[in-house]
């Protein structure tokens, strides 16, 4: 048994919501909300789930999350392919427990896709950071995804809108990214952009560095001329 703190909007529904009359004095106040367990069924712990309960799990917490996704509840998506990603078998296991009727090349077969889904998970995460204002975080997802598969453009691509989010953008290191994925993927429309909004970002910053040097000179020279009389 429980009792939380709710905000209102819980209680009486979105911001647009119009409560009933009576209400109307109540609306801007917490809810307390009493909460009582009734039943409970024991998660597993991971070393009792099988490789194919693991890998399942994986599967099934990533469309969860897609889902989720599609109905516009980012935040709960992000949580459910973080979950995917805890849930994934560690590739050790796949390859050395031996499992009657599966082969190495099964094995291997099995670690790919494992793999596979994983860096789609986390370019699914980076995609959610970048949408959130969290480039660092879209940063780190990139990065893992890249040690996965080394070769994803798409991950390339998210480095280069996460790394344009960091202030000052380091343009340079912007440009190799967005280079190399559209060597890559020419007709991709959205590298195009990105490079088109590189190029404004870059303009912007040139701009501010004048302005700060300008004054600094100007500040110089006034001194100068304090000195002089």
């Amino acid at each position: 048994y429980a009792r939380l703190e709710c905000p209102p909007e819980f209680g009486y529904g979105a911001p647009l919501f119009n409560p009933p009359a009576h209400l109307h004095a109540h609306a801007g106040t917490p809810l307390l909300v009493d909460v009582e367990c009734v039943s409970c069924v024991p998660a597993k712990h991971r070393n009792d789930l099988t490789l194919a309960d693991q890998m399942g799990s994986q599967h099934r917490r990533k469309e969860d999350g897609n889902a989720l996704w599609s109905k516009g509840a980012c935040r709960e998506a992000m949580v459910k392919w973080q979950a995917s990603i805890d849930a994934a078998p560690h590739k050790i296991d796949l390859r050395r427990i031996a499992r009657p009727g599966v082969s190495d090349e099964e094995k291997e077969a099995e670690v790919r896709a494992m793999e596979s889904l994983k860096v789609s998970t986390h370019l699914n995460l980076s995609l959610g950071f970048l949408r959130s204002d969290q480039p660092q975080q879209a940063l780190e997802q990139c990065a893992k995804a890249l040690e996965l598969h080394p070769d994803s453009n798409k991950a390339v691509f998210r480095r280069a809108q996460a790394k344009m989010m960091v202030a000052p953008v380091d343009v340079e290191a912007v440009r190799a990214d967005l280079m190399s994925a559209a060597r890559r993927d020419p007709q991709n429309r959205e590298i195009r952009h990105e490079l088109e909004k590189l190029k404004e970002v870059e303009a912007a910053q040139r701009s501010e560095d004048k302005s700060i040097f300008g004054g600094m000179f100007a500040k110089d020279a006034s001194a100068d001329m304090h000195e002089q009389d």
